[in-house]
């Protein structure tokens, strides 16, 4: 049973956890700082195996660090090779404030997405849960790639110092042999961590949108100047990416903001 398991979970690399190195675990981007802030870190408590990843908002000159962890070291993603239908892993969050435990994952075709699924998650239980993550397929197109996104966020402008996550056993699932005209529907606006970061001299952006609404996404410096405009027009509900090139601009801290009618979050 043991081989078993881990047959089943060896198409997304790395996905127990066991293996790291001075950047974190091994086949996964974080936003740690190396020797300045780590709010990602290896644990053994976990779900099975040795170890965990477990995330943490921590404090970073005064104000709150997020947490961010991306499938593949260079941003790529991971090659899958059939039309998977669910992203299954399992986790504890211990959230302060509004904070919420958030997944993400992307099939793409030669670099477009063709498929998404997203999903929020609260306070759970001291043990383990499961979550099941739907993929939910825009054309019938196989994806020859997945990328996946874990984090904490907050429908506010911030999230909390405190809340914390840990996260064992990420697998795919299922395979949907049909195409079935389906709107991917997600749950909630979201703006996930800009991955990398920090970054030099572009980043990316991955947000989510639950209703159709004009979205902004804009840049700010740590002055509260407004330094770029991203996004700026009607989105209809889906998972969207976009990048920066702030290669004209110099080193520091940014802001990133989304924002709707009725909503709005901030990322440092």
């Amino acid at each position: 049973l043991e081989l078993t398991s881990n047959n089943i979970l060896s198409q997304v690399p790395n996905s127990s956890f066991e293996q790291w190195d001075s950047k974190g675990p091994i086949d996964w981007e974080t936003n740690n700082i190396i020797n300045f802030v780590t709010p990602i870190t290896q644990s053994t408590t976990s779900h099975t195996g040795t170890l965990a990843v477990q995330g943490a908002v921590v404090s970073y000159f005064g104000s709150s660090y997020t947490p961010s962890l991306v499938s593949s070291r260079n941003g790529s993603g991971f090659p899958v090779s059939q039309r998977y239908s669910t992203l299954s892993g399992y986790y504890q969050f211990s959230p302060v404030g509004n904070d919420v435990f958030s997944v993400v994952a992307i099939m793409y075709k030669n670099t477009t997405p063709l498929a998404a699924g997203s999903i929020t998650l609260g306070n759970s239980e001291p043990t383990y849960t499961q979550f099941n993550l739907t993929i939910s397929y825009f054309n019938e197109l196989t994806p020859d790639t997945c990328k996946i996104w874990i984090a904490i966020s907050d429908t506010m402008d911030t999230v909390n110092v405190g809340s914390a996550f840990l996260v064992d056993d990420i697998s795919l699932s299922g395979n949907v042999s049909e195409f079935e005209e389906r709107t991917f529907s997600p749950n909630t606006f979201s703006l996930a961590q800009n991955y990398p970061n920090p970054f030099n001299p572009s980043t990316n952006f991955l947000y989510t949108v639950s209703e159709t609404r004009i979205v902004t996404l804009k840049i700010f410096d740590i002055n509260g100047n407004e330094v770029a405009t991203l996004v700026n027009e009607k989105k209809s509900p889906g998972t969207y990416k976009t990048t920066w090139n702030a290669a004209n601009l110099p080193s520091g801290i940014y802001f990133s903001r989304l924002q709707t009618e009725e909503f709005r979050e901030t990322k440092r």
